[in-house]
């Protein structure tokens, strides 16, 4: 069970590009520092639950007392050998412990933290079968002992329950981390990350600019100037991405993010340039998302709709496919291929907005009046003033035959602002 959860681990941690830490930035005897540390403070987390946090980070620099743990856990393990009574349990639960926690442990680092609570759940069953078995072997009918449980038990209920509160969302738990970790980016970077995709972006800029001032990451940089780039500030928007493109070795993200900016100013040419340079270190979502709409602004449509599939086949998502369907029905004036497309986001999200209402105008263009009638009614259900919505709505009834629907459509619409011209209102009289 214990190898079955290092593998998993190490998996989860590999999909997350988490490897960072490695001997060229701590040395052997630091690093055995750590695994010390990391031994004792989840044992004393065990029983006080102190300081408790989604990210411990590195130390800088190593405090004294990192050195005095490799005395201590060569007394503890003296002690264990050297015990009369119960060496087999103790021996058992230490090595259960020790063996769970031994991917974790930061001698090869898997993560960028230097400890992390969640990794105890399977660890902590060595101890809980230490303890269990000396509470239940000598101290059964202890009523005191009982009492010490229930007490334990309930204190620790209470910090369960408030720390949940903790993990309510991501704006939650790193103002946590902020409160533990003041003088470490990690807590500001990610807080910022959560205010900019949340479209916070006054706030994120405000975390990020701590971020920056605590550590110059390129993450830092770049998404300081996604935020900016929103806010439509292109000149701090490239200056940050230039400075993230200077500290992103592999030039991936800050290529994406040059090509956004480009790309807003409507510079195809450098644009496609720099995003083609991302996606050439890594293949993501994101970018193919982004090159798409590259190739759109340069007019090269059916390179955006291949570059669009591709985005899909990585991640299925109603955005890429709206923006595709958008491609077939405004550029390629394709409409039942538009109409299939409208229909793949409408499955994935019934409620995606403007789909319904846009599947309808690509059923008209596609005279397929009838059903245009159903879509602009299903798109009336979540926008029932859209001026556009029943104007056309009026337009197919009187197309599928329907002069009384389309009268009394025609002056709904008009009251919403929609104006028809005189040759559609004399077929309607």
């Amino acid at each position: 069970m214990g190898a079955i959860f290092m593998y998993l681990t190490w998996v989860a941690q590999q999909d997350n590009n988490a490897l960072v830490a490695d001997f060229k930035t701590y040395n052997y005897f630091e690093r055995i520092l750590f695994v010390c540390f990391d031994l004792i403070i989840y044992a004393i987390k065990f029983f006080i639950p102190f300081k408790l946090a989604a990210f411990h980070p590195y130390p800088e620099p190593i405090s004294w007392y990192y050195y005095l743990t490799p005395v201590i856990i060569a007394a503890v393990c003296f002690y264990i050998f050297k015990s009369n009574q119960r060496r087999h349990l103790l021996i058992f639960g230490a090595l259960f412990y020790f063996i769970n926690l031994i991917l974790v442990l930061q001698f090869v680092s898997i993560g960028n933290a230097l400890f992390a609570e969640r990794y105890t759940y399977m660890p902590y069953n060595g101890l809980l079968f230490v303890a269990g078995t000396m509470l239940f072997s000598d101290s059964m009918k202890s009523k005191q002992v009982w009492a010490v449980i229930l007490t334990i038990a309930t204190v620790f209920s209470v910090i369960t329950f408030q720390r949940v509160k903790t993990w309510k969302n991501s704006e939650t738990l790193w103002t946590d981390q902020i409160e533990k970790y003041p003088d470490n980016p990690h807590g500001y970077y990610d807080r910022g990350t959560y205010y900019s995709e949340t479209g916070q972006y006054e706030k994120a800029i405000v975390d990020l600019d701590k971020a920056v001032s605590l550590k110059q990451e390129y993450k830092h940089f770049l998404n300081r100037g996604v935020a900016y780039l929103k806010l439509k500030n292109y000149e701090k928007a490239f200056d940050n991405f230039s400075d993230a493109y200077k500290l992103d070795s592999f030039k991936n993200e800050a290529s994406a993010g040059l090509a956004q900016y480009y790309n807003a100013k409507g510079m195809n040419e450098e644009a496609i340039y720099y995003i083609n340079r991302s996606l050439s270190q890594k293949n993501t979502y994101e970018g193919l998302f982004t090159k798409a709409a590259i190739l759109k602004g340069l007019r090269r449509y059916d390179d955006a709709v291949l570059t669009y599939n591709e985005a899909i086949a990585m991640n299925d998502n109603p955005s890429a496919r709206f923006n595709l369907a958008n491609i077939y029905f405004s550029n390629l004036n394709d409409f039942n291929k538009a109409v299939s497309a409208y229909d793949a986001v409408l499955n994935l999200d019934p409620n995606y907005p403007n789909a319904a209402a846009y599947k309808g105008f690509a059923l008209y263009k596609a005279n397929r009046f009838s059903e245009a009638i159903t879509a602009f009614n299903q798109a009336l259900q979540s926008d029932a003033k859209n001026a556009q919505v029943l104007g056309y709505l009026s337009m197919a009834y009187q197309m599928n035959g329907d002069i009384s629907k389309a009268r009394q459509q025609a002056a709904t619409a008009e009251s919403a602002g929609f104006v028809f011209d005189q040759e559609f209102m004399n077929k309607i009289k």
